[in-house]
């Protein structure tokens, strides 16, 4: 069997080597005008190629490659607390110093630790109670210390140049049991520039007394129970009144905003967040740093102060 001939026509929109030569000199021509691109051909079907097909490839792939990684990210995060509520629930407080220590030496965050890795620690130990795994004692200990790690943290390892000018009350809704993530947002708050006094355990009285007594730009309110938002619109316009500073800023925040179907403008507060970041960026807004009410009062002390009554 011979070969078959095979005679190749050649495309007459593909421009030959001696078109492609002539289109280039003339393009380089002193005066000569430039050409108009080609309305049809291989250039345009290429262009179109690469508009339907490449560029939507490129795009889907790089989608891809971000929830990839924040995909990664949940992960560590995620066994970064499994380890770490490891460490607490068998008390090698040592281990755990280390353990955060080497966490700020490969590059995290303290507010992500604050968050991601300490906070979710205390809560599966407030679960443990309610389940009866830990008694009331074991989680007062471990809360406690939990705190004063967080307080080593602060002063030993962070670096911050900003002074403090505003100044932050900080406390749980009265009848609140839960406080460690109320110290996690002062010390975050700490870092942002505020100077914040925490009232871990205040009444009603004794923060009306706080504001009465001391100019605050804010005060914040942490609810952890859907049961404490009632009458809780009542409480913020009575902290305003009762307030040394006409232009009291009240944040409210926690858990329970979380699960209330209620409209969270329904509260009477300048700010109702449940993400301590987002929460800390409002703030900012709502009391830049060179707009504070009460910028040269000196009533707390530079950084963070806790009444511990």
């Amino acid at each position: 069997m011979g070969w078959a001939a095979i005679t190749l026509r050649p495309d007459p929109t593909i421009p030959t080597r001696q078109a492609r030569l002539t289109l280039a000199a003339r393009r380089h021509q002193p005066g000569s005008r430039p050409m108009p691109p080609p309305e049809s051909g291989w250039e345009n079907r290429l262009a179109q190629a690469i508009v339907s097909m490449v560029i939507p490839r490129l795009y889907d792939a790089h989608q891809t490659s971000r929830a990839s990684s924040a995909a990664v990210e949940t992960l560590r995060r995620r066994t970064h607390a499994d380890r770490f509520l490891g460490l607490v629930l068998s008390d090698r407080q040592e281990a755990q110093w280390q353990f955060l220590v080497d966490l700020v030496e490969e590059g995290l965050e303290l507010d992500a630790i604050f968050l991601h890795v300490m906070a979710p620690t205390i809560r599966q130990i407030g679960v443990l109670w309610e389940e009866d795994r830990l008694s009331f004692v074991d989680v007062t200990t471990k809360s406690s210390h939990l705190q004063q790690m967080m307080r080593r943290l602060a002063s030993e390892l962070a670096v911050t140049s900003q002074r403090t000018t505003r100044r932050l009350l900080l406390a749980p809704v009265p009848g609140e049991q839960h406080t460690f993530g109320l110290f996690v947002l002062a010390e975050m708050f700490l870092r942002a520039g505020w100077a914040t006094l925490v009232e871990p355990a205040a009444t009603w009285e004794e923060l009306h007394h706080d504001v009465a007594t001391q100019q605050f730009d804010a005060i914040g309110l942490s609810v952890g129970s859907e049961r404490m938002l009632e009458g809780m619109a009542g409480s913020v316009a009575s902290l305003r009144s009762a307030s040394r500073s006409p232009d009291l800023r009240v944040f409210l925040g926690g858990w329970a905003f979380q699960a209330t179907r209620e409209p969270l403008d329904g509260y009477g507060a300048d700010l109702v967040e449940t993400d301590a970041l987002a929460a800390i960026a409002k703030a900012d807004l709502l009391c830049p740093r060179h707009d504070c009410a009460v910028s040269s009062y000196q009533s707390i002390p530079e950084g963070l102060g806790i009444n511990s009554g």
